[in-house]
């Protein structure tokens, strides 16, 4: 960050106070901007005109971490830096004025609760109040509108420390009240969570938060359910969860409910996929549960369970379709016996998975009947066809060693096995490590 006011693009910098709380309760990998060692987000400065330290910070790391993406933003001019602190070793790529991109080599290693990425020294020409915003990068390696942690290269999405990047996570000359419960560990019920990734060919990855919070409803949360704008333009990709009966729906990147009371319990979120690109649409589902959540695809009727089948593949005629789905959170084994439309499947599963040079996919069929095994790559592409025929009842297995139709090697990455049986289809994901 330049001298003047507060704006900046910061990644991994590496200064640790010398006393970090633990926050018992808190979000994991969470941004947000404390004032000195014990954790104070809010600050007085009398008089004005003198300086004192300001910390940007990761609470609760999860993992070491090698880098990160945000903006921090002041709500008044008033605020004025007078030095930043990058730690040793620190590359700053972004030498623009109001941006930093800055990273390690290395990673830096997680001690403790709080992780500090930037110290300021900073001062205010004005005892008005002034409020800390800590949000997504400039130029996000990520959409969602978050800030993002990266490890070895690999993003992903951090929330901020009061649950909403739209409220501050800190405060000078006045009181912020911050949120700490985003997921708190309570015995009396079950928080959770999901997220969905959409990809079709030639258009970037969309994604759309399914969670739980104690400090949730079921219906519109203003500071919790984030609205997301329908399709525009030709060549659009848009995913959302859909309400149509809220106020500034229908469509929405982020839909929060309240928490389990018990463990015995299933909540649905209504999926959408809106899309006239041409090809292979896929829909990776990832949860961070421990019950059994599940999806159900609403064209076909399909029931799956997430820790068997978590991909989702359809292919769209590039006309205007809207896709509906239903995310199941909770347990799930319950719904399975309410929602209508549940249908076997085959089992259809890789082993090794990752592989190198080679893994056996195995299916097991109800009965005798055409099948088709096919591999795409991740863009959607079909690379080889393994099975295309006539298969009897029982246990089936199909060998892939990495090659394509034509025989040729295909390169490290992730590929999509799509095994295709009466009318239905279920998809394995698989990693090739060359």
């Amino acid at each position: 960050m330049k001298h003047g006011p507060l704006f900046a693009i910061a990644l991994l910098l590496g200064i640790v106070p010398d006393r970090a709380p633990a926050v018992i309760n808190g979000e994991p990998d969470s941004f947000g901007v404390y004032f000195d060692a014990a954790g104070s987000y809010n600050f007085t400065m009398e008089p004005i005109y003198t300086a004192f330290p300001m910390y940007l910070v990761l609470r609760n790391p999860t993992a070491p971490f090698d880098g990160f993406e945000c903006t921090v933003t002041p709500s008044s001019t008033t605020l004025y830096t007078l030095g930043m602190s990058l730690g040793a070793g620190a590359v700053d790529a972004d030498p623009s004025a109001g941006g930093f991109a800055v990273s390690l080599a290395g990673d830096y290693p997680v001690v403790g609760d709080v992780v500090v990425l930037c110290t300021w020294q900073c001062l205010v020409t004005s005892s008005a109040p002034v409020n800390i915003y800590v949000r997504q990068a400039t130029s996000p390696s990520l959409p969602g509108g978050l800030p993002v942690v990266t490890s070895a290269g690999v993003p992903r999405l951090c929330p901020v420390s009061n649950c909403d990047v739209r409220a501050p996570v800190a405060g000078i000359n006045g009181s912020i009240p911050i949120d700490y419960s985003c997921a708190e560990n309570d015995p009396t019920g079950l928080n959770t969570g999901s997220t969905v990734t959409v990809s079709a060919p030639g258009r970037e990855e969309v994604y759309v938060r399914a969670r739980t919070r104690s400090t949730a409803t079921d219906g519109r949360d203003l500071a919790l359910d984030f609205p997301t704008p329908g399709p525009s333009g030709p060549g659009y990709l848009v995913a959302s969860f859909e309400h149509p009966d809220w106020s500034d729906g229908p469509r929405y990147r982020a839909d929060v409910r309240a928490r389990f009371a018990h463990h015995d319990t299933y909540r649905v979120w209504p999926l959408l996929v809106e899309t006239d690109v041409a090809g292979t649409v896929t829909i990776n589902f990832t949860s961070d549960e421990m019950t059994t959540p599940a999806f159900r695809d609403l064209q076909t009727g399909e029931f799956h369970f997430l820790a068997s089948q978590p991909t989702c593949v359809f292919t769209n005629d590039g006309q205007p379709r809207s896709y509906r789905f239903q995310l199941i959170l909770g347990a799930a084994s319950a719904a399975a016996g309410v929602l209508p439309g549940v249908s076997a499947h085959c089992g259809l599963a890789a082993q090794p998975n990752p592989f190198n040079p080679r893994t056996t996919f195995t299916f097991e069929l109800p009965a005798a009947g055409a099948v088709r095994l096919s591999m795409f790559d991740a863009a959607g592409r079909l690379v080889r066809t393994l099975v295309d025929g006539e298969r009897p009842q029982g246990r089936g297995e199909a060998d892939w060693d990495g090659r394509d139709a034509a025989g040729r090697s295909v390169g490290s990455g992730t590929y999509l096995a799509r095994l295709e049986y009466a009318g239905k289809a279920e998809v394995v994901r698989v990693g090739l490590v060359r």
